[in-house]
């Protein structure tokens, strides 16, 4: 999933295809991939960029409809998997959202959803690389990077639990123990509000 104000350069969903590509063959019924772009308007280039890695391959599908909150819901937890091969992340809602359904989730081992999948995601592998997005939205310089998902590895990770129903069940229920036991606890705003005072 990826919001395309966000960008696709730093959401990935490309990474996501082209792993997905690479573990499974075209029109395989093992698997079926969905990628579900928001404002998908906002960046023609990434769009026509997706279209066309998917071309021939029915087993890959864009959605562009626009989906309220609930049905975003439903769709993750009707999913298998939630592939999330993001350069960087602010939080990593959709990550969050997956875990609260119990929908396993593969995620860059990167940026903020790693302070919270602690052990109930699969991390892919990644290297830090330098800051490119051609919208300008993100700018680049000296000493700023994001990581870049290994896509061998999300491949390997995504036909290993496609095979895997145990790992998939342990997963699954590991993700809810901690979206009940850390994502719907309040946050504390004591910090929140010394920093902001303090400018």
């Amino acid at each position: 999933m990826f919001d395309a104000r966000s960008t696709a350069a730093r959401k990935n969903p490309m990474g996501a295809i082209t792993a997905f590509q690479r573990a499974f063959v075209p029109g395989s019924p093992e698997a079926a991939l969905v990628v579900k772009a928001s404002f998908s308007d906002h960046d023609d280039t990434a769009m026509q960029d997706l279209r066309a890695a998917i071309a021939g391959r029915p087993n890959i599908t864009v959605m562009t409809e626009h989906l309220d909150d609930d049905a975003v819901l439903q769709l993750i937890a009707g999913a298998d998997c939630l592939v999330s091969l993001h350069r960087s992340e602010g939080f990593g809602l959709p990550v969050a959202e997956a875990m609260t359904v119990g929908t396993p989730v593969i995620v860059t081992g990167w940026s903020a959803p790693a302070e919270f999948t602690g052990g109930a995601a699969i991390d892919i592998d990644y290297d830090l690389v330098p800051v490119s997005d051609a919208t300008g939205r993100y700018v680049g310089g000296p000493g700023l990077a994001w990581a870049d998902a290994r896509l061998d590895h999300a491949a390997r990770e995504m036909q290993a639990l496609a095979g895997d129903p145990e790992r998939w069940h342990a997963l699954s229920a590991a993700g809810l123990a901690i979206a009940r036991q850390t994502l719907c606890r309040p946050i504390p705003s004591t910090n929140y509000r010394r920093f902001l005072a303090e400018r």
